[in-house]
């Protein structure tokens, strides 16, 4: 311990007799390690650490799949449910839920809560006890036996702590429920972790399920028994899939999907999270380079102190671990400003991400992420000064020793490693250089998509009409008409109209058949998304109309029943032939006498449902005031000729006005719905341009360093050259040539880096890729060249000061360098 204290001693008296050299290279080093630890802290928090419930690592989400139709985890149908739950054998147990929207009325003003209809057997499965009260009993899965399983959050702020709650009865969509328990503070953010959607309460009661199999609406959790494995359960589900395909016809096509819970919560949010912490990670190595090249020069310079500690007996070993002792040193100095900047660079993250992004909030400077730091620095430390050291500890005693060292063996290998050093940096730098290229043009792809109606302008408003008294849909749309009237009134308001749901905020997918093909094979019954709107839908989203007429205020419940189809829908279905007077039924069934034979009236432009990323869907519009309606209208749509929002307040007060229990939410602009798709692929693309630039940098300086010193250690022979007759030109073109041979060998070196890492981001999951690489090939010669185009005038830039200062060399002082 006594060698390793006169070893830090004597680091410090040389850090402090260059206090240059100790700026830049601690600098360098908390730049790279605070970019690492940043990433690490959000890694950490959302992909390493477990899940907050009990044996949580046994938790598996349920999912029907259909490959056939590109389904890959989709809803469970309620009969599959019951007969998985009876059939398995590698489930404790399983549970179903069905997340909604409910009117919480009752209190001071009516209240829109997320809610979800669980099976009473969830919290068990799960493994959570109630704060107070009790969990749901068996006898409470019937919908007229249900209760309620109220949120801590819900009790505090909608019912203000009251103790008494358990007991009591609450309005829900107009009914009333028993309060049989509260759950713990700490399952609320598990939950919404868990399953992106801050539930507030949860309502027993999903019997009886329907009996189709094809209506799919809820999802399903299990807990693997012990001594099953995830493949052992995944093969016995599959063998149930095959035996419900076989009795059931319309269940052909149709499998299981099972996916650790953890692995869910991550499922989008890990390949982004490993991208930033592979490019923060070349960015430390570059840092490395960079300092390693600093050393080496460093170490030149100390050549013949080195030898006369040689000569005095010093042993290689020694000398091995001082230098190294040096630069772990520096590396624990630039970790412990790299925390500071880590601590900033963790909550700029948590802003930045997207508001679902699960976990993020934990993100932060905690334990593990310390330790992080610590092995990152120590590591680092070892990598930037083990090739100085072992290059240092060796030297020609005799040759350092005389008064002019430049021409040293040493000097020699230390000036093949730095080129090689700087070679490395470029190479990793083309490398960040064209994924943050190919992400860019990703994005300014995704700009420039086009959704098929105008968002500027034009608010969103959700108005659920829930309880008995709008269980008539005729009591629905005498409400919507009137409301409708009023908000027009409103001064700004251009047009309004109603709707099923809104434009890029999700898929409401619904079965249906044409009288051209009323029995489709089984498993093959094509699906639309279904949308109830009003007579001013288009209008107020300005789609384009592509053929046929819009809905009136004729069309009327005692009226003939129409329906306008999507262009996509038109051409899949009906190719080549003119839809307008086609007929089709939203059901799997021809022969279903709930819903009636709709004629197509209109064929509407294509509008991206699910966002930005994914292909125009068919979809199936259908006039609110004609019904039965598969799915109720909600949302109230408006076009003003300002800010949208300022409107607001009148919107709220015309609701209140027709029907003061009936609340208002979900307000928002579709500018801001249209931005939310893109938002994760947003940042990850201006974090990973923010760690390419820096590489870029990092590159300069390590090309600008290694010209420099070369042009300092070949002084005297540029003076001889000068003297023979080279001009001006001649001796920087020969400076500048040889940082653009380094550079060219590097960019080359990159090259072929960067084309293997495209072949990875070539054969990520469809949805990964899709989301970081929007029809771009990840192979883009076009960004190769660019970005190489880019590396070698950076290149030329760094090294035209050597070039010049070489060029002004003066001969007659040259010659007598040294």
């Amino acid at each position: 311990m006594e060698t390793i204290g006169q070893d830090l001693r004597y680091a410090l008296r040389q850090l402090r007799k260059s206090p240059g050299f100790t700026v830049v290279a601690v600098l360098t080093l908390a730049l790279g390690i605070g970019a690492n630890t940043a990433i690490f802290s959000v890694v950490n928090a959302v992909l390493l650490k477990p899940l907050t419930y009990k044996n949580a690592d046994s938790l598996v989400m349920v999912w029907q799949q259909n490959p056939h139709r590109g389904w890959s985890q989709n809803n469970v149908s309620g009969a599959n449910f019951l007969d998985w739950k009876k059939q398995n054998h590698v489930f404790t147990d399983i549970a179903a839920f069905e997340s909604n929207s409910f009117n919480l009325s009752g209190g001071a003003k009516p209240e829109e809560v997320a809610g979800e209809r669980v099976t009473t057997n969830l919290f068990s499965v799960l493994e959570v006890q109630p704060w107070r009260g009790r969990l749901f009993l068996p006898e409470e899965e019937r919908q007229d036996k249900a209760a309620v399983i109220a949120s801590y959050a819900l009790w505090q702020q909608h019912f203000g702590g009251d103790t008494a709650l358990i007991g009591k009865h609450i309005l829900v969509n107009g009914k009333s429920y028993p309060v049989v328990g509260i759950l713990p503070a700490t399952f609320d953010d598990a939950y919404a972790m868990s399953f992106t959607s801050h539930t507030q309460f949860w309502i027993s009661g999903m019997e009886p399920f329907p009996e189709t199999r094809e209506f799919h609406q809820y999802r399903a959790i299990a807990r693997l028994k012990p001594e099953v494995t995830l493949a052992q359960a995944q093969a016995e589900m599959d063998t149930i899939a095959g035996r419900l395909e076989q009795q059931y016809p319309e269940s052909k096509g149709w499998g299981v999907a099972l996916v650790k819970l953890h692995d869910q919560v991550v499922e989008y949010t890990r390949p982004a999270l490993l991208i930033l912490l592979g490019a923060v990670g070349l960015v430390l190595l570059i840092a490395c380079a960079n300092v390693a090249n600093l050393l080496l020069v460093r170490a030149s310079g100390r050549e013949k102190e080195t030898a006369i500690r040689v000569a005095l007996g010093a042993s290689r070993s020694q000398l091995v671990r001082q230098f190294l002792v040096e630069s772990i040193l520096l590396a624990m100095i630039g970790a412990t400003a790299g925390l500071a900047l880590a601590a900033w660079g963790s909550g700029i993250l948590v802003r930045l991400s997207p508001p679902d992004t699960p976990r993020i909030e934990g993100a932060g400077i905690g334990a593990f992420v310390l330790l992080f730091t610590f092995v990152v620095a120590l590591g680092t430390g070892i990598v930037f000064g083990l090739a100085p050291a072992l290059g240092s500890s060796k030297p020609d005693v005799h040759e350092s020793l005389k008064e002019s060292g430049r021409s040293s063996a040493g000097s020699r290998r230390g000036r093949k490693l730095r080129d090689v050093l700087v070679i490395c940096e470029f190479g990793l730098a083309l490398a960040l250089l064209v994924g943050a290229g190919l992400m860019i043009k990703a994005l300014a792809h995704l700009h420039g998509v086009d959704i098929g109606f105008e968002p500027n302008n034009l608010l969103s408003v959700k108005v659920p009409l829930e309880g008995p008294q709008y269980e008539d849909p005729r009591s629905q749309v005498q409400f919507f008409g009137r409301l409708l009237g009023r908000i027009e009134a409103i001064p700004g308001v251009e047009a309004a109209t109603i709707s099923r749901g809104v434009p890029m905020n999700g898929w409401a997918g619904w079965s249906f058949v044409t009288a051209d093909n009323p029995n489709p094979p089984a498993g093959e019954v094509p699906d639309a998304n279904y949308v109830v709107i009003g007579p001013r839908y288009f209008q107020t989203l300005q789609v384009s109309l592509r053929g046929g007429r819009r809905f009136a205020d004729f069309d009327t419940a005692s009226s003939q029943p129409v329906a306008i189809v999507s262009e996509s829908l038109a051409q899949k279905y009906w190719h080549g032939q003119d839809p307008i007077g086609k007929r089709l039924k939203a059901s799997g069934d021809a022969n279903d006498k709930t819903q009636p034979w709709l004629t197509v009236v209109g064929v509407a432009g294509n509008v991206r449902t699910e966002g930005q990323y994914a292909p125009f869907l068919p979809e199936i519009y259908v006039p609110y005031t004609q019904y039965p309606w598969a799915l109720w209208p909600r949302h109230i749509l408006v076009r003003t000729t300002g800010d949208p929002l300022a409107i607001v307040p009148q919107i709220r007060g015309e609701v209140a006005a027709l029907d003061k229990d009936v609340p208002v939410s979900e307000i928002t602009t579709m500018e801001e719905i249209v931005a939310g798709p893109v938002q994760q692929g947003q940042t990850i693309t201006w974090l990973l341009g923010g760690f390419a630039s820096l590489a870029l940098v990092l590159a300069a300086v390590g090309i600008y360093s290694v010209i420099s010193y070369a042009v300092s250690q070949r002084t005297h022979e540029i003076g001889v050259r000068m003297a023979l007759g080279a001009t001006h030109v001649n001796v920087a073109g020969l400076v500048v040539k040889r940082g653009l041979i380094l550079t060219s060998i590097g960019v080359a070196m990159g090259a072929l880096g960067a084309f293997g890492i495209a072949r990875l981001l070539a054969e990520l999951p469809f949805e990964v890729r899709w989301l970081l690489l929007f029809d771009v090939h990840p192979a883009d010669p076009l960004i190769f060249a660019m970005v190489s185009a880019i590396l070698v005038a950076v290149a030329l830039l760094a090294s035209f000061v050597p070039a010049r200062r070489a060029a002004k060399v003066d001969p007659m002082v040259a010659l007598r360098y040294e």
